[in-house]
Order: C-alpha cells, then sequence, then structure tokens
C-alpha cells in the first residue's frame, strides 16, 4: 500500500520494534505518533527522530489511547508485558495490559473514523499457550478476529512471530552483559530452541501485513493472521558462540533449568490451524508465510515447530553478531 503522508499510531512504539519501524516509515513520509508510557526512552527516541509526535500514556487508559489514537489512518499495537517469568508471577498486570489494553486499542480503532488498518503484533507462544503471556495474546488473536468481523470498512491484520535477536532484555543481551562482567553464563535448557530473526525482517512482516489484510478483505476474510517461515536457533548453539567469543569454557556455564511455563520448543503453527491455513511462497524475501485460517483441509501444511525449523549454525550466529556491532553496543 502507498504509505506516502500516512498518520501512523505505534503503541510502545519506543520499544525496540518500535524504533526500527519507525527508521522505515520515516523514509515513507508517514506522520508517525508514539504512544507509551515510559519517560526515558522517549526521551531518548526523540533524539533520533525529533520530528515525532511523543505522547506519554497507557493502554490500559482507554481515554488516553482514543484521544491520542484519534485521526490517524494506520494503527500498529506493538505495546505489551512480554516478560515470561514475570507474567507468571503477576498474571492479573499481564491480563491488564495485553487483553485489557488491547481491548481499549481495538475499541478505539472502531470509533475512530479515520482509522483504515490495525496490525496486531503476537508472538509464537500463541499457538498453543502454556503460559501466561502466550495465553494472554492468544486472546488479543481472538478479540481481533471478533472485532474485525464487526467492522468492515477497517483491515485488520496479525503478525505472529518469534524473537528479535537483539531485542531488549533478550537472552543474547545478558549473555554479553554478564560476559564482559567476567561472571557465569546462565542457560535455562541447553537443547531448548527458540524461533529467532531480525528486527529489519519483522518490520518487514508488519509492512507485508498491511498489503495483504487489504488483499483477503476483498476475499471476505476481515483479520488475517500473517506468520512467517523463519529459522530457529538452538540456545546451546548461540550460548558457545558468545562463549568463544570471550573465552569462556563451560566451568563458567550454569544449567538453571525451566524457569516455569516454558516450552522446550516452540510453535508457529498448531495442527489445528495448519489445516485451515495457506502457504504463500513469494512472500518474506522469498522465504515464504502462512495465512491461518483462510483455507479449508489443506492437509499439506504440517505444524510449523522450532526443534523441525531449518537452523541457524554457529557460523551463521557469530556472523550475525560480529557484523550487528552488539558487542560493542551493550556495556
Amino acid at each position: 500500500m502507498d504509505l506516502n503522508g500516512k498518520k501512523v499510531f505505534i503503541t510502545g512504539g519506543s520499544g525496540f520494534l518500535g524504533k526500527s519501524l519507525s527508521s522505515l516509515l520515516l523514509r515513507e513520509n508517514c506522520e508517525i505518533t508514539i504512544f507509551s508510557r515510559s519517560e526515558r526512552p522517549q526521551v531518548e527516541m526523540k533524539r533520533q527522530f525529533p520530528n515525532f509526535n511523543y505522547v506519554l500514556g497507557d493502554i490500559k487508559d482507554g481515554k488516553a489511547v482514543y484521544n491520542a489514537m484519534n485521526g490517524h489512518d494506520i494503527v500498529i499495537h506493538a505495546a505489551a508485558l512480554k516478560h515470561v517469568p514475570l507474567a507468571e508471577k503477576q498474571p492479573i498486570e499481564a491480563m491488564k495490559n495485553n487483553i485489557v489494553g488491547s481491548i481499549n486499542v481495538l475499541e478505539c480503532a472502531k470509533y475512530i473514523p479515520s482509522v483504515r488498518h490495525v496490525v496486531g503484533i503476537s508472538t509464537d507462544k500463541a499457538a498453543q499457550p502454556t503460559s501466561v503471556y502466550g495465553m494472554s495474546k492468544l486472546m488479543m488473536e481472538k478479540m481481533f478476529y471478533e472485532v474485525a468481523g464487526n467492522h468492515p470498512d477497517t483491515a485488520f491484520s496479525l503478525v505472529r512471530y518469534g524473537n528479535v535477536l537483539f531485542s531488549s532484555g533478550s537472552v543474547i543481551e545478558i549473555w554479553i552483559k554478564l560476559a564482559k562482567q567476567g561472571q557465569n553464563l546462565k542457560i535455562t535448557v541447553p537443547e531448548m530452541t527458540r524461533f529467532f530473526f531480525l528486527v529489519e525482517e519483522a518490520v518487514d512482516v508488519i509492512l507485508e501485513s498491511l498489503d495483504l489484510s487489504e488483499e483477503y478483505k476483498e476475499k471476505g476474510y476481515p483479520c488475517i493472521n500473517y506468520v512467517p517461515r523463519i529459522k530457529a536457533c538452538v540456545l546451546q548453539d548461540l550460548l558457545e558462540v558468545i562463549m568463544a567469543k570471550f573465552n569462556y569454557d563451560y566451568d563458567m556455564v550454569e544449567i538453571v533449568g525451566n524457569r516455569g511455563n516454558e516450552n522446550i520448543h516452540e510453535i508457529l503453527i498448531n495442527a489445528e490451524e495448519a489445516q485451515g491455513s495457506e502457504l504463500l511462497k513469494n512472500v518474506f524475501n522469498g522465504q515464504g508465510a502462512y495465512i491461518l485460517g483462510v483455507t479449508e483441509n489443506n492437509a499439506e501444511i504440517p505444524p510449523y515447530f522450532s526443534n523441525e525449523a531449518q537452523k541457524f549454525t554457529q557460523t551463521e550466529l557469530s556472523d550475525i553478531l560480529e557484523a550487528s556491532g552488539v558487542y560493542e553496543s551493550i556495556k
């Protein structure tokens, strides 16, 4: 779609994904509003993007969301409580942010005439949830479908993917900080696998979903769930790459075990969803992606587990980390 001059409202926009998304949207001549609850990230972001509109606010406050969203064309809902162990300890707070907050975003988008596209950022943990975080994100997905079905003038899309490399609080950031301090590196389960991809790819997926939501709306599907085919990583491989960088041996590694309600392997598409999904081969830089729930009984598409997906090699991981400048940027 033509983004030129569009007014884009991003919840949680001062986070890692929001910054990268903003960089691309700026090149498309978009007017951008960053809506988030933390003052310091907004102040830091304003140094990089001084011409954006910044609004301090919480998605749990429906009036604040409405006032800030009013007049925008596109809503990208990225705000959420994402830390799995924290959500397990404080499920009520996770519910307020990820469910009630999402209700507020959707309700406001319904009643603001200018809004024509709404994108929700989901997670692989919603596919077959075992954690509070995953369950809250699955609820967000279901709510998108409900609202979209009753609001045909607006195109709705969800994007479901795994971990974004180098995001704030990621295991990479934690391990590098510990290694620079000479402390032991802690790993939960070495054979654990996770879906990983670059933030630039995450941004591409969001923008592709905008185009596809229009296309599928015309076919009678008011909301799509776009799931890219991304690679997975064995945590031990990632750990060993960082160990090699800092000349660590296994005497300085602690295996702490599962933190509770964490999957050993993640899943992007469960068996039931696979039966009703369509595989698009010429999207996501040629790697392909799935659109969930738009066909009937497509038995050729299997469930998509991280332990069965294509894996990053240690060489690939090492090259990605070196090229990213992450070793120098993390203090």
